[in-house]
């Protein structure tokens, strides 16, 4: 999960618009959405899966839940994994839960409750009920999210414990007006995952991410360390709207300078 290069993604695309520099497209012909893009959807059999924007932008193609769509079944299957639940995640009772994505019944909870998978399932589901447009879907969240959970737990145990289970039980989430993901009540919890998490290198990780906590780990950090991040996220997602989330930029500006000191060194050394 991008969880580190999105937030600054999200950070600075408020910054740029609160700043009057963004693009206006309003010239153009209406799109229904934005090409290309991938969004979550709720498809056949209350399955979790995602539909992409056509390339003219107007309109988006069936929901696809893949393996998932067959998945009442699936999900039943995915009991036998609490038979394992003693075992050592991502094994044991991981099992059970990745045979049910989708599946309804026996998939988040039964099988994957002892391990990773379920903590990802649970994670990613709250993740992808907002269905904000540059998010992953709960297939792609949960696919990163097993592969790269094991490198943040064997050096961040704590700090990733805390942060996965207050976000998947007391945060709230919603779509921010750039249609980034914004929760709410974990952001100490988000902030001390980061500091601690935020230069390992997992395996979903894309080559800019992976260039970027190589190249530019020191930036990044002083930007989770900087003491307005907390009161800055507070103020962001309690916002409704862009006038709001400049307010909050201007008066956190000290932060906002930090992360984007970090985005100008991921632009310069790693080209993205």
């Amino acid at each position: 999960m991008s969880l580190f290069n999105r937030l600054g993604a999200s950070i600075l695309w408020v910054a740029v618009v609160a700043a009057g520099c963004g693009s206006d497209d309003s010239a153009g012909k209406p799109r229904a959405c934005v090409p290309n893009a991938s969004v979550g959807c709720t498809g056949p059999g209350n399955c979790s899966g995602y539909q992409v924007c056509s390339a003219d932008g107007s309109e988006y193609s069936a929901c696809d839940c893949g393996d998932a769509a067959s998945g009442g079944s699936a999900g039943v299957s995915g009991s036998g994994g609490s038979s394992g639940s003693g075992g050592t995640p991502p094994d044991g009772g991981g099992v059970g839960g990745a045979a049910g994505i989708g599946g309804g019944t026996g998939g988040a909870g039964t099988g994957g409750g002892g391990g990773d998978a379920g903590t990802c399932s649970a994670f990613c589901q709250k993740r992808a009920a907002p269905k904000c447009k540059y998010e992953d879907p709960y297939a792609a969240c949960y696919t990163k999210c097993v592969a790269d959970l094991p490198t943040y737990e064997s050096s961040c145990a704590t700090e990733t414990a805390a942060w996965y289970s207050c976000f998947s039980s007391t945060a709230t989430t919603a779509c921010n007006s750039m249609e980034y993901l914004k929760h709410a009540g974990c952001n100490g919890e988000w902030a001390a995952f980061l500091k601690c998490a935020g230069c390992l290198k997992a395996p979903s990780d894309t080559a800019c991410l992976s260039c970027s906590k190589t190249k530019c780990c020191a930036q990044f950090q002083s930007a989770y360390a900087h003491p307005q991040m907390g009161p800055y996220l507070d103020c962001l997602y309690a916002c409704t709207d862009s006038g709001c989330e400049g307010v909050c930029a201007s008066t956190y500006s000290g932060f906002i300078q930090a992360i984007t000191l970090a985005s100008g060194c991921q632009s310069s050394q790693c080209k993205c």
